[in-house]
């Protein structure tokens, strides 16, 4: 368990009225921290790490390198809805989009670092937070030729806004690379009605970096846990979800799935996860990463827990948080995978995605 590392106040105007009756300290608190921000964008250049909203660690993109580029797709109205996420190599940017050559793995010689170019888009004008995983830990990388943790990206509609990305990768092997861009990060209302709604809420791209010829994964890891048949009473599955801790009466997480929560400061907020491939027809590894107001924290004392599931199956994870000292709203949010450490491109895995559990907001009140 460890402590929250920012704080995501809440936008008061998106409250509705006879809300929770801590609305006015959250606005209070959502004005102060949003004009916190403010004074610091105005003070840092973009290529700085400042806090947003609360958030640490957070390089601001208000403008680009000659280096970075718009693919247009020639599609004249886009689904607003549809966001993407993907790379493509430098020597291949003169290709339109869908004649590319794949990039579901990228060979990377001895002491080179990855390189490639990061694609984002979306059908509306969106802010994203975008940040990277080598090996299911969270590390900095540079974006634009600047370095940071996360990187926060407006995207326009129109085509693939391409970025430089470079990033170290060190040992010879086979390397699992996450990208994961977050949408609207400062936009997440603790209205019950959003909230139910907020599965995935994330974006990514998952690829294999084979580094110096070798082809051995860097790891093996084995499951943490194993999975079982569910009750005879559950008739669905959710994949990963956020479910509260059970009080009295022992029930089913699928009865008690979980939006939003309270807690109070430095107190301990038990929660469950319902991890299942009840819909699946064949087994799988479950690779979790737990994020904490975008920043990767421990699940049962690890940065990643592989759970492996048999179809069919489920399996309950008992966890908890230690709250901050600050009242605020946090985010939290697993982004996982399937099958880690297996080649996408010879079709080793069963979903070659990633995804994000719902995002569970948290109110943090003191006393």
């Amino acid at each position: 368990m460890r402590q929250m590392p920012g704080r995501l106040p809440l936008k008061a105007s998106r409250y509705r009225e006879g809300g929770s009756p801590h609305r006015y300290r959250r606005r209070a608190c959502g004005l102060l921290f949003a004009l916190l921000a403010v004074l610091l964008a105005a003070c840092a250049a973009h290529s700085k790490s400042v806090a947003r909203f609360g958030i640490p660690d957070v390089v601001v993109h208000t403008s680009f390198s000659d280096e970075v580029g718009v693919a247009s797709w020639g599609i004249e109205k886009p689904d607003v809805t549809a966001m993407g996420i993907g790379f493509v190599q430098p020597e291949h940017r003169d290709i339109p989009p869908l004649e590319r050559p794949q990039t579901e793995e990228i060979r990377v010689a001895n002491g080179e670092p990855f390189s490639s170019y990061l694609l984002l888009s979306s059908g509306q004008r969106t802010t994203l937070l975008v940040t990277a995983l080598l090996d299911y830990k969270q590390v900095p990388f540079s974006l634009d030729g600047h370095e940071g943790l996360l990187h926060e990206i407006t995207v326009e509609p129109g085509g693939d806004l391409e970025l430089p990305m470079r990033l170290a990768v060190v040992k010879p092997g086979a390397h699992d690379l996450v990208v994961v861009a977050f949408k609207e990060p400062y936009d997440r209302p603790m209205d019950p009605g959003y909230r139910d709604r907020m599965f995935q809420r994330l974006v990514g791209r998952r690829v294999v970096i084979v580094v110096g010829g070798v082809e051995e994964p860097i790891q093996t890891p084995a499951p943490d846990i194993l999975g079982s048949p569910p009750p005879p009473e559950v008739t669905f599955g959710l994949r990963v979800a956020f479910a509260t801790a059970p009080t009295g009466a022992e029930t089913h997480p699928s009865k008690r799935f979980m939006a939003f929560g309270q807690g109070r400061c430095n107190e301990t907020f038990p929660y469950q996860l319902w991890v299942s491939n009840y819909h699946g027809e064949t087994p799988v590894d479950y690779a979790l990463v737990l994020f904490q107001d975008f920043h990767q924290v421990q699940l049962k004392g690890k940065d990643m827990v592989v759970v492996h599931l048999e179809a069919g199956h489920e399996v309950t994870i008992d966890d908890g948080l230690m709250l901050p000292a600050e009242p605020c709203i946090h985010e939290l949010q697993v982004v996982y995978v399937i099958d880690p450490y297996r080649s996408i491109l010879r079709d080793e895995v069963t979903d070659p995605f990633v995804h994000g559990s719902n995002a569970v907001g948290i109110q943090v009140d003191c006393p």
